[in-house]
């Protein structure tokens, strides 16, 4: 059904019948120089000869796009050139000699006669991989993905997870001095394997069952969490909690009349398990719950009571002017009087307990 094509111009005989001038070619030919033979497709019921030669060679399509849109030198496609040969190919006419090698196969050794065939391949699996969400390979033949994951570690996982905004990365190096640690191995159980977590050092396998390994998770979050409230304490810390406050990362003020001001974390206790964290406000100088339920959870002694007071100490142009408005209660438009029950119960004055 295929019908004989004639060699293009600086295209020799010996590229089509495979190398050795006697026409029978073979494997090489049905390999790297089947993509020369038109074959015949069926436009309206006609049919139409068709050139396969991008579609069964996926790295000619590449080369051309590459002409189209970087133009490389060793193409030898420049200016008219360029565009009578794209100009060609979208008719259906065969690259020129100049372009592409007018032999293929055995005939060029430094080609394999089933290179076609394996650049199709290879740039299908690519193809393959990237639609499936597959790891691509580096420059140093590792994967992505895994290249990705090895560069996270558990300080930056843990600070980036849902409901830890107010923590900041400690160093690694503040970590493993053991002085920055004294007293915390007494609070915290399983310490030795929480600081492994925390440094990404790895357990052996087999060393720890399920049940073990949750509690040293949840021990790695404390020791952390301790270990977060001295750092924060030092300059390099509060200069990381400096960023979150510009940023507005801690929330703002509740209070109306703080027209929004940002908020800093604190405990009301430097012992961990007896207060959640708050939010502290420069303006108005009082204290209030997050507004995140995910924040509500979080133990206020890995911020300490002293942090908001310091860190405003450090940085006094962040302390605002206070406020000088207040809500006044009114009742239809009059102001409650001093001596009303309400005010006098609000201001703690002896009232008959009869009245309340």
């Amino acid at each position: 059904a295929g019908v004989a094509r004639t060699p293009a111009a600086g295209e020799s005989a010996q590229g089509i019948d495979g190398g050795d001038g006697s026409g029978s070619g073979k494997g090489d030919v049905a390999a790297a120089g089947q993509a020369f033979i038109p074959t015949l497709r069926r436009e309206g019921g006609a049919e139409v000869e068709r050139d396969d030669m991008t579609d069964r060679l996926p790295s000619y399509s590449a080369l051309l796009q590459r002409a189209s849109v970087n133009d490389p030198p060793e193409m030898g496609l420049q200016g008219n050139d360029r565009a009578s040969a794209l100009a060609g190919m979208a008719a259906g006419a065969p690259l020129p000699s100049q372009q592409l090698p007018a032999s293929t196969g055995a005939a060029n050794p430094a080609v394999p006669a089933d290179a076609g065939v394996a650049l199709s391949n290879s740039t299908a699996n690519n193809n393959t991989s990237g639609i499936m969400g597959e790891s691509f390979p580096t420059s140093d033949g590792e994967s992505l993905e895994s290249s990705v994951s090895e560069d996270i570690t558990w300080i930056t996982w843990f600070c980036s997870l849902k409901g830890n905004e107010f923590f900041c990365e400690v160093d690694e190096d503040f970590i493993q001095d053991d002085f920055n640690l004294t007293g915390l191995s007494s609070q915290v159980t399983y310490y030795n394997y929480a600081l492994d977590t925390i440094l990404d050092v790895d357990i052996p396998d087999g060393e720890l069952d399920d049940r073990q390994q949750e509690l040293v998770e949840v021990s790695a979050e404390t020791l952390y969490g301790l270990i977060h409230a001295r750092y924060i304490l030092t300059a390099r810390g509060m200069h990381a909690m400096l960023s979150k406050f510009n940023d507005g990362s801690f929330g703002r003020c509740p209070r109306v009349y703080c027209s929004g001001q940002p908020v800093l974390p604190v405990g009301q206790s430097d012992l961990p398990r007896l207060s959640t964290v708050k939010i502290f406000c420069p303006m108005c100088w009082d204290l209030f719950f997050p507004r995140s339920r995910h924040h509500n959870t979080l133990d206020g002694a890995y911020w300490g009571t002293s942090f908001p007071h310091l860190f405003l100490q450090s940085y006094p142009y962040l302390v605002p002017k206070r406020s000088t408005e207040h809500y006044t209660p009114r009742i239809f438009g009059f102001k409650i009087h001093n001596s009303s029950l309400p005010v006098q119960r609000n201001l703690g004055l002896n009232v008959n307990d009869e009245l309340s």
